[in-house]
């Protein structure tokens, strides 16, 4: 467990055993029936999905209050995306390590000094003020199993607030709070996180990386790539010329940002190892360094986006000669498309697939 994470949990330990102190709640009051065990159970579930949902609620409503536009809500696998024409339509997505995900595109230009604070720290202020309910309705009801319910209301509000709310990076990935700070200090961060957001609107929108303006993604000699907000900026920039088909520049790239101390989100890097894999393929080249134990577990964890997929199709064609697990990988790119809601991923991806289909001819015209 990250240790900041630990911290959280013994803050919000204390700040339960202070409550409960003030309060005069023994723990015998919660009884230990199988009814008030269950219900103890059922609700804590249930109030986690609320949660999710709530938090992710509260970015909208703070992004919406702040001046951004909404592209798109997620909870689960369940993901409600505007399009070009302005309608909102459901879609099914899932990201794994997420519960939920909203975004919205930043008011101004890319260089311009635009809010973050709210936005950010919307989700956390919902759990917060959720947490809040609770404990008012645990001060105001005589029902034990309403304040069972309550007191797990009061706990899991407290927890999402502080896990998401205190600036902390898990996994090379900011939390809501330390986006926040970091966007208060970094002008550089500012412009990438405006970056990265009017790219998945684009993107909503149907339109391709190659397709965008040249500047959301060139390099600034000003840019600190420590930070992760900077270093994603770079990550798209790898994807745009992966997208254009400038795949030694794509290698070369991708190799820089994994290799440095830039502060790539553990997503990303798995990304990035894929396009690194595939684009040594394509070359001829061997890419045995980087198939290791990680990479296998990117290929499982993360098989719900059309780029891990078609590492795998190239994997299977390519490096190990297998035409039957290429023929699956490729049924299962087609099952994932028939649901994936960004249809310019899509088609960048067909492309590449037709290339490793090509590069897969010569290799066997070679061998005749």
């Amino acid at each position: 467990m990250n240790k900041k994470f630990l911290v959280i949990a013994i803050i919000v330990g204390a700040l339960l055993g202070f409550l409960a102190g003030m309060l005069n709640i023994q723990l015998s009051d919660f009884g230990l029936s199988f009814e008030g065990l269950l219900i103890t159970l059922v609700s804590f579930v249930v109030l986690m999905v609320l949660h999710i949902a709530l938090h992710e609620a509260g970015h909208l409503i703070a992004g919406l209050m702040s001046g951004y536009k909404f592209v798109s809500y997620r909870l689960m696998n369940l993901m409600w995306m505007k399009h070009e024409d302005g309608t909102i339509r459901l879609h099914k997505f899932s990201l794994a390590g997420t519960g939920g995900q909203c975004l919205m595109s930043p008011p101004g230009d890319m260089d311009d000094v635009y809010p973050v604070i709210f936005y950010n720290l919307g989700g956390p202020l919902m759990n917060l003020l959720l947490a809040l309910v609770a404990f008012l309705v645990l001060r105001m009801t005589s029902s034990q199993a309403i304040k069972n319910i309550a007191v797990d209301g009061i706990f899991i509000g407290l927890v999402f607030a502080f896990m998401n709310g205190v600036p902390v990076r898990s996994m090379g990935i900011n939390n809501d709070g330390l986006n926040a700070l970091e966007l208060t200090r970094s002008p550089g961060a500012r412009k990438a996180f405006w970056v990265q957001l009017h790219v998945c609107e684009a993107q909503s929108f149907g339109k391709r990386l190659k397709d965008m303006p040249e500047e959301w993604f060139a390099p600034d000699p000003a840019d600190d790539l420590t930070n992760s907000l900077v270093a994603s900026r770079m990550v798209f920039r790898e994807n745009l010329l992966m997208d254009r088909h400038h795949f030694d520049e794509a290698e070369a790239l991708a190799g820089d940002l994994m290799d440095s101390e830039a502060g790539v989100p553990g997503i990303y890097q798995g990304l990035l190892k894929c396009d690194m894999i595939t684009t040594s393929l394509l070359s001829g080249k061997d890419c045995d360094n980087l198939a290791d134990d990680g990479l296998t577990k990117i290929l499982k964890s993360m098989n719900t986006l059309p780029q891990v997929v078609r590492t795998s199709y190239a994997i299977a064609l390519l490096k190990d000669r297998d035409t039957q697990k290429a023929a699956a990988c490729k049924r299962a790119f087609e099952a994932l498309a028939s649901t994936y809601p960004y249809a310019s991923d899509l088609a960048s991806e067909r492309e590449i697939i037709a290339l490793i289909d090509e590069r897969n001819r010569v290799c066997e015209n070679q061998s005749d």
